[in-house]
C-alpha cells in the first residue's frame, strides 16, 4: 500500500526546461562518450544516470547506436544498477511530460518501470517494453490517475523482467543488476503550474488516496 501525504501538495514551481535533449552539455574525448549527469543540469537532480554520445564508429543499432533524438547525445542509466532516479530540488516539483527511450545494447528487450512521487504519494507507475530495434515514445500524463500532467518531485526508474523482479541478479542472486536503456528529448513543460494543472494534481491524489481507502 503507498501512503499519500495531505497537506501542502506542491511548495515552489516547476523546474525551468523543455525539452531535456542532452546535447548542451560536452563530453570530454578522454571520457569514452560518457560523463555522469551533475545534480542541477536542467534544473533537476539526477542519480545514476549519464550522458551517452552516439558514437557510429563504435555502433550503429540499439539504443547506444541508435537512439539520440534530438543530435548525438542522449541518457542511460547507470551500467548493473537497477534504478535510476529524476528528482526535484527540496521543495519543488515539475512535470514529467515525455520522452523517447530504447533498450541500449543490440539484440536486447527489457521492461522498465516508471514510478513518479509526489509529497511521498505515488501518482504514476506504469511498466513499459523498450526495444533495441525501435524508438518507444512515452506520454506520462496518459498513465496518471483522472488523467492530466504528471506532477511530480521524484522519479524512479527501474529494470524489471516480465514478472516485475529486479532485471538480473549476480552470480550469486543476491544482488539485482539493472539492463540499460536510454532516453533521449525527455520533456519538461516550461514554465510554472498553471490553476488548472495544480487543480489537477489534487484532483490525482484525491483520487489515489480514495483508491487505497477502499
Amino acid at each position: 500500500m503507498v501512503a499519500v501525504v495531505c497537506g501542502v501538495l506542491l511548495c515552489g514551481g516547476v523546474s525551468f526546461a523543455s525539452t531535456i535533449t542532452f546535447d548542451d552539455v560536452t563530453i570530454p574525448p578522454e571520457n569514452n562518450n560518457l560523463l555522469q549527469i551533475q545534480n542541477g543540469y536542467a534544473g533537476l537532480n539526477w542519480d545514476h544516470l549519464w550522458f551517452l554520445r552516439q558514437d557510429p564508429a563504435l555502433y550503429t543499432s540499439g539504443g547506444v547506436g541508435m537512439g539520440a533524438v534530438s543530435d548525438s547525445q542522449m541518457a542511460v542509466n547507470e551500467y548493473w544498477y537497477p534504478y535510476a532516479t529524476i528528482s526535484a530540488p527540496v521543495g519543488q516539483t515539475f512535470v514529467l511530460g515525455s520522452g523517447s527511450f530504447m533498450a541500449a545494447w543490440p539484440g536486447e528487450s527489457m521492461y522498465v518501470n516508471v514510478t513518479g512521487f509526489l509529497n511521498g504519494g505515488q501518482v504514476l507507475s506504469q511498466t513499459f517494453l523498450f526495444t533495441s530495434t525501435e524508438h518507444t515514445f512515452v506520454d506520462f500524463s496518459a498513465f496518471v490517475a483522472g488523467g492530466g500532467p504528471a506532477v511530480v518531485d521524484n522519479v524512479i526508474f527501474t529494470t524489471v523482467d516480465s514478472a516485475g523482479n529486479a532485471y538480473y541478479t549476480d552470480a550469486t542472486g543476491a544482488h539485482p543488476i539493472g539492463g540499460q536503456f536510454v532516453m533521449d528529448n525527455l520533456t519538461v513543460p516550461e514554465g510554472g503550474l498553471t490553476a488548472a494543472m495544480l487543480g489537477m494534481a489534487i484532483f490525482q491524489l484525491a483520487l489515489i488516496r480514495r483508491k487505497f481507502q477502499e
